[in-house]
């Protein structure tokens, strides 16, 4: 399995507060890109640009990460 790491910090409640971060994020990122990731990866096939994503589809996720989003995909598309 994966294993996380942490800076190292002098107070355990400081560990904790970081991976609560770390995790809230991933969670996120994870959301964002099942509910809208394949629409947008999908767009991106047909031509859309991120203006014309953001314009068009009014996702109620952020314009960077739309772009983060279509850049993933058109680099692991190119690989």
């Amino acid at each position: 399995m994966f294993a996380m790491k942490f800076p190292v910090v002098q107070r355990e409640s400081e560990v904790m507060e970081m991976g609560e971060g770390y995790f809230e994020e991933a969670l996120s990122n994870f959301t964002k890109d099942f509910a809208y990731g394949g629409a947008i990866r999908h767009l991106t096939d047909r031509g859309y640009t991120v203006d014309q994503i953001i314009k068009e589809f009014h996702y109620p996720i952020s314009r960077e990460t739309i772009e983060k989003i279509v850049n993933q995909y058109l680099v692991e598309k190119n690989s």
